[in-house]
């Protein structure tokens, strides 16, 4: 990833584990998990059967005993555990629209939408074995 943003005139965004993304973004979510993350499941498992996502009747697994019950953390922990909830979610909001601008930028001057995005994996896209140049 170092090698294609250093390219001279990339200007692609790339996510990285601390990402960049408009303030607004994550303002969007300010507060937005201040309940606990015991019932932010509920909320998130009630939301996929809603959607469709998973299939009905498809039960709310218990929560594993390696993640404290949120009311055992201290006022400081759920402060920090809340602003990371709202964290991620701007940064997967502000990536969702991103990727949703290229893919419309690519239809809009019919480059081929599947062959690029073909091509963006074939040079480095998210995979789990190291990407091998070729040549």
């Amino acid at each position: 990833m170092q090698r294609l943003a250093s390219r001279p005139g990339n200007k692609a965004k790339i996510g990285i584990h601390a990402p960049p993304r408009p303030k607004e973004w994550w303002e969007k979510y300010a507060g937005e998990f201040d309940l606990v993350w015991d019932k932010q499941r509920e909320l998130t498992h009630a939301k996929q059967l809603e959607m469709g996502l998973i299939p009905k009747g498809t039960k709310l697994t218990p929560r594993v005993k390696e993640i404290p019950a949120w009311d055992s953390q201290s006022a400081e922990a759920r402060k920090v555990y809340s602003r990371l909830m709202e964290n991620y979610a701007a940064y997967m909001a502000y990536t969702d629209a991103e990727v949703g601008r290229l893919i419309e930028s690519l239809l809009g001057i019919q480059l081929g939408l599947e062959s690029t995005l073909k091509r963006i994996d074939e040079i480095g896209g998210p995979k789990s074995e190291p990407h091998v140049p070729a040549g």
